[in-house]
């Protein structure tokens, strides 16, 4: 699931641990907003942006989802024991759905707050945010589940766009984000499982979809040159030096008529609109010739230097990276 990958329903505080992945947990409510030992708990852990609540504000609902729990227990036991061609199966039957129906309505109207990580925009500090989960909590299936309907609360504006669905498409954005909020303030290098623990201690950080968001992130960045991975485990920032243009040449053989060589040159790092300019002199230049063929090229001049030259745009006035200089 996008929004959370662990769900603990009403579970005791003490033993809950935020190293994992991304947890939902169920509070029940106790009148005040947030729950008071949620705030507590909340206020001393280390991973606190890798926390999710469910709860609501009235304590009254509660204990009514509480009652028709024990309610839908007992029956559900009633019907264990039965089977198809008892007397009381059918009326048994009936009355579970009529209990659940009862429940699950409980449970929508008293469940109605979702708590997350955030900063408080006076003071700066950690606190939970709150979002009101309109007309109670859905119960249904595929697009009607509270599954669905968390995550398309969480990232909607009324709480500050906390999931981020639209990475994909924004990918840009959330690597700039990234940058500022996962990184050490002076270094541009520092290892990935860093970074993976700011994402769960920062609050101001938005949440990545799915357990695999964070990677799914890293390789993008990695995709596009921006961020650099090492194989000590660390990772880095760019923006980095232009790389600078290189060309392979490989001799294919030997014009048996003309007697001249025939070669094949490869430019590297030219981008998208490579030329290669050629001359007999060491200061070859963008004045020079250009070759034409590039998998084909004849010569018969013994000696030969070339420029590989990534032109950025197309009307060929500007280099975009640094040039090297061959020779053949």
């Amino acid at each position: 699931m996008a929004a959370y990958q662990e769900l603990k329903v009403l579970p005791f505080l003490d033993d809950i641990r935020l190293t994992g992945q991304r947890l939902l947990i169920v509070v029940r409510p106790d009148g005040k907003l947030p729950p008071q030992q949620l705030n507590n708990f909340f206020m001393f852990q280390q991973e606190k942006n890798n926390l999710l609540v469910l709860s609501g504000q009235d304590s009254h609902f509660a204990d009514v989802v509480e009652e028709r729990l024990r309610e839908l227990y007992a029956v559900e036991q009633i019907v264990k024991h039965l089977k198809d061609g008892d007397t009381l199966y059918e009326e048994a039957r009936e009355r579970l759905e009529d209990v659940e129906q009862r429940f699950m309505k409980a449970l929508s109207a008293a469940y109605n707050r979702l708590y997350f990580p955030g900063k408080d925009e006076i003071t700066g500090d950690d606190v939970l945010l709150m979002v009101t989960i309109d007309n109670g909590l859905k119960v249904g299936t595929g697009e009607q589940s509270p599954e669905k309907q968390i995550e398309e609360l969480l990232a909607s504006p009324r709480a500050n766009y906390k999931l981020a669905l639209d990475v994909k498409n924004d990918i840009n954005n959330y690597l700039a984000q990234a940058e500022v909020y996962l990184w050490p303030e002076r270094d541009r290098r520092t290892p990935w499982k860093d970074v993976l623990m700011r994402a769960k201690t920062n609050p101001e950080w938005p949440w990545m979809p799915g357990s695999a968001g964070m990677d799914m992130l890293k390789i993008e960045a990695l995709k596009q040159g921006r961020w650099r991975q090492g194989e000590d485990g660390y990772i880095e920032k760019g923006p980095f030096p232009k790389e600078k243009t290189t060309l392979n040449i490989a001799p294919q053989g030997t014009n048996k008529d003309s007697g001249e060589s025939i070669l094949m040159l490869t430019p590297r790092n030219c981008g998208d609109s490579p030329i290669v300019h050629y001359s007999q002199n060491a200061t070859v230049t963008t004045a020079d010739p250009v070759v034409d063929d590039l998998d084909n090229f004849t010569t018969n001049a013994a000696n030969l230097y070339f420029l590989a030259v990534d032109i950025a745009k197309a009307n060929m006035k500007s280099a975009s990276r640094s040039v090297g200089s061959p020779t053949w």
